[in-house]
């Protein structure tokens, strides 16, 4: 049976900005996710034939508290990943040069005018909703890639 206190608790997180992700301001519909604002780093494990898996286990276990949560849909949080806040506005702020190297279509799209790059600056949903950001979201430099950090301990 469900926890009814985590009910709760994933309400009161929906709710923050009025149903709406955190980061890009779509409507959560009834699947969407909790995003740690300053990254956990789920720490992974290795196993030969099997590859990594999650042991459970956090790289930065203090991140892991309720004053560090927003609501965010799917992709926006699959795309933040284990970035810093900052760390993934310059990933996103850098969108159109990596689509421009690396996708053809893209590259198409933007030659025959059917895409207008717009080169601005990322403002993220709640930055325009909430009238001060808690102490707790700021700016820290991002974290090493975490691939990065996984081939270094296997």
């Amino acid at each position: 049976m469900a926890d009814p206190r985590k009910n709760v608790k994933r309400e009161r997180i929906q709710a923050m900005f009025g149903g709406r992700c955190a980061y890009c301001g779509s409507e959560l519909g009834e699947r969407w996710h909790i995003d740690h604002v300053e990254p956990v780093l789920r720490q992974l494990q290795y196993e030969q034939g099997k590859g990594f898996f999650k042991t459970g286990k956090l790289h930065r276990p203090e991140n892991d508290r309720e004053d560090n949560l927003f609501p965010a849909c799917i992709p926006c949080n699959i795309d933040k990943g284990t970035y810093t806040l900052d760390g993934w506005r310059e990933k996103l702020e850098t969108t159109c040069d990596v689509l421009g190297r690396t996708s053809a279509t893209y590259k198409h799209g933007v030659r025959f005018g059917l895409i207008s790059e717009t080169r601005k600056q990322i403002v993220f949903y709640f930055e325009t909703v909430m009238t001060e950001v808690p102490t707790t979201l700021a700016t820290v430099k991002p974290p090493r890639d975490l691939r990065t950090r996984l081939r270094e301990d296997v």
